[in-house]
């Protein structure tokens, strides 16, 4: 397996539902960016009534993560379960992480200088729950796996 969290690009209809799961489980203000972006396959933010190919760009945790050995802060680390974590307390804001994750999922945010991502609900996942954005995509887009 390539990653503990698996995303089905063609069942995604562009409703949201994970970034608005997201956003409310972890106090992320409205206006502020999440740690999942729905984009349409041409990169630009999708309408509720538009048609067309929509990407979840969200983190999957990729077994062996490009950011973790990018990171020259030592910022970001991999659980043995396979979950990357980002500590934002370390990150120094020099992009890198941005820069090499292959499905541009770490976001970086201007106005406190640091970079951010999914934690795959990391308190929801240690009580043995699913992560947020799995229980909630309508359309089962993502599938979850926690590592061995």
């Amino acid at each position: 397996m390539d990653s503990i969290l698996a995303v089905d690009l063609k069942k995604c209809m562009g409703c949201y539902a994970c970034e608005i799961a997201c956003k409310e489980i972890h106090g992320i203000p409205p206006e502020k960016g999440g740690w999942i972006k729905v984009v349409r396959a041409d990169g630009t933010r999708a309408e509720s009534e538009e048609r067309g190919h929509y990407l979840p760009l969200v983190c999957v945790h990729c077994a062996s993560p490009p950011c973790v050995e990018a990171c020259p802060e030592g910022a970001i680390k991999q659980r043995k379960d396979g979950i990357v974590l980002l500590s934002s307390a370390s990150c120094s804001g020099c992009r890198i992480c941005v820069e090499v994750c292959p499905y541009e999922s770490i976001f970086f945010d201007e106005e406190d200088g640091v970079a951010f991502k999914c934690d795959l609900c990391v308190e929801r996942i240690d009580e043995e729950l699913w992560p947020s954005c799995v229980q909630h995509c309508f359309a089962q887009v993502f599938s979850f796996e926690p590592a061995v």
